[in-house]
C-alpha cells in the first residue's frame, strides 16, 4: 500500500468532520442573524417623573405602631372567628348524621318496648 493510499481514509475523515463543523456554524449564524433581527426591531418606551419634593419615609411613632397592632389583632380575631363559622358549618351536615344514627338504637327500643306491652 502506497502512502497516498493509507491517507485517503484520513482525508476521508478530515473533510466529513469539516463539513459538520461548516454546518454548526452556519446554523450558528443563522441563529445569531434571527436574534439580532429580533433585537433591532425592538422598542423600549421610558417614562421618567421626579418627585418634587421627596420626603424620606419616616419610622413609625408609638401611636403608629399601636394603631397597625390593634388592626393587625381584629383582623386575625376576625380571622379565627369566620374559620371557626366554616368549621361548624362543615361538620353540621354530618352533626345531623351522627345524632340521627344514635337515635335509631333509641327509636328501635322504644318500638320494642311498646310491642312488649301491647303482648302483655
Amino acid at each position: 500500500m502506497t502512502e497516498t493510499t493509507r491517507a485517503l481514509p484520513d482525508i476521508l475523515v478530515i473533510e466529513k468532520e469539516l463539513s459538520r463543523v461548516r454546518s454548526e456554524v452556519q446554523r450558528l449564524q443563522g441563529q445569531l442573524k434571527f436574534l439580532a433581527d429580533q433585537t433591532s426591531l425592538s422598542t423600549i418606551d421610558l417614562t421618567l417623573k421626579e418627585i418634587d419634593p421627596f420626603v424620606p419615609a419616616e419610622s413609625p411613632t408609638f401611636v403608629t405602631r399601636w394603631q397597625r397592632t390593634w388592626q393587625n389583632s381584629f383582623e386575625s380575631l376576625v380571622g379565627i372567628i369566620q374559620g371557626i363559622v366554616l368549621l361548624v358549618t362543615a361538620i353540621f351536615p354530618w352533626l345531623l348524621t351522627l345524632i340521627a344514627l344514635c337515635m335509631l338504637p333509641l327509636a328501635a327500643h322504644s318500638v320494642r318496648r311498646r310491642l312488649n306491652a301491647s303482648r302483655s
